[in-house]
């Protein structure tokens, strides 16, 4: 927390839909007050003329998987977390994918020594895709490690991870999901929809369960058919469900994102990148693959991913801010506390330029990030 309050000066910040112009300060780490005029005398000033107020990006799959044992471990998360910040985002679920339950135990460890004491964007938890996925939907996920639905190894799991598990991706067709789904609910982890070989029936079903949200929909899914909806007519059709894309124009086809914004709505979509690396720089580049050419992730920064759904869908600025801040808050049930610019909220807050460059990046009301 900051010792001295900060007052942000003369920006255009974002309220709801829209921004207005106005003073924003933040007082031991959450904001404290929005008006048009703040006096600045008993704080530090930050002044944001020209500039646009909004609130840090929240990447709910943003992955720390270790590249090799040539890393360190905690330096690698430090990497991943300043490197984002940089670009915009705040908080973010530690994603990894599906291992021995030793190696996800170091994970657990290692989320555990890190967390709250992050130089860059702050974790939320984590985010475990599988282990119970359909094999024949695994993309970059290791087959061998993929198992049947059961409830002991789920425990294990769960307690591998520390009591830091957000979030687990699932198959909903697979025998025994069910109990895998209620117990997910009862512990407050958000079962999700992906890497499922599902029919439409099947995720539908998964959905009456309780899952909520769609892991990077349309990747590892079955292809949409118009006589067999799947897993994304599922997704698609059922208000209740958020769905996560990539919008990095790779992943999923512009158009297709755009057809997903129609027909989700504005609430229901989430930005995500599914990045597995620190980034350099957030420009368009073509996303790391297997030697099977299968997509393993992206190089994407959700600052990026917010300009191509502009760009794809033709939506306003503010609507595709809020896909990759209060929408992802809302599905981990924090928006109270995250994912806008409000009194009493988090000062998770970012200093854009009219050309969208992230110009001062905020977690908590400490500067993680100034240009």
């Amino acid at each position: 927390m900051q010792s001295r309050p900060v007052a942000i000066v003369g920006g255009k910040i974002l309220q709801g839909d829209q921004f207005v112009f106005g003073d924003l300060l933040v007082k031991n780490g959450k904001i404290e007050e929005i008006s048009p005029k703040i006096s600045s005398r008993k704080a530090t000033s930050v002044d944001a003329s020209g500039l646009r107020v909004i609130p840090g990006f929240i990447d709910l799959h943003l992955h720390c998987d270790l590249p090799g044992k040539s890393k360190d471990p905690r330096q690698y998360v430090e990497d991943i977390s300043s490197s984002h910040a940089r670009f915009g985002t705040t908080r973010f679920l530690a994603t990894f994918c599906t291992a021995p339950l030793q190696k996800l135990k170091s994970y657990g460890d290692l989320i555990k020594s890190v967390k709250g004491r992050l130089k860059g964007a702050e974790i939320l938890g984590c985010h475990l895709e599988g282990p119970f996925l359909n094999c024949k939907q695994a993309g970059a996920q290791p087959i061998a490690y993929i198992r049947k639905p059961s409830l002991a190894l789920l425990k294990e799991v769960i307690h591998a991870f520390k009591n830091n598990l957000s979030l687990m991706t699932l198959a909903p067709e697979l025998k025994g999901i069910g109990e895998v789904i209620a117990y997910l609910k009862d512990h407050h982890i958000l079962p999700s929809m992906g890497h499922t070989n599902a029919t439409y029936e099947e995720a539908s079903c998964g959905i009456e369960l309780g899952i909520q949200y769609g892991t990077h929909v349309f990747n590892q899914m079955p292809r949409l058919h118009h006589r067999e909806l799947g897993a994304v007519g599922a997704i698609l059709s059922n208000s209740r469900v958020f769905a996560e894309v990539i919008a990095d124009g790779i992943h999923v086809h512009p158009l297709m994102v755009k057809w997903l914004l129609q027909i989700k709505g504005l609430e229901k979509l989430v930005l995500a990148t599914d990045c597995f690396t620190p980034l350099s720089n957030d420009i368009n580049q073509p996303p790391p693959r297997l030697e099977t050419g299968t997509l393993a992730g992206s190089a994407l920064s959700l600052r990026r991913a917010i300009l191509n759904l502009i760009q794809f869908a033709n939506v306003g600025e503010a609507s595709a801010i809020n896909a990759a801040s209060l929408n992802p808050a809302k599905v981990l049930g924090i928006n109270q506390e995250y994912g806008s610019l409000e009194p009493g909220k988090f000062a998770d807050i970012v200093l854009v330029d009219e050309a969208f460059n992230v110009k001062m990046t905020m977690v908590a009301g400490r500067i993680v990030y100034s240009n």
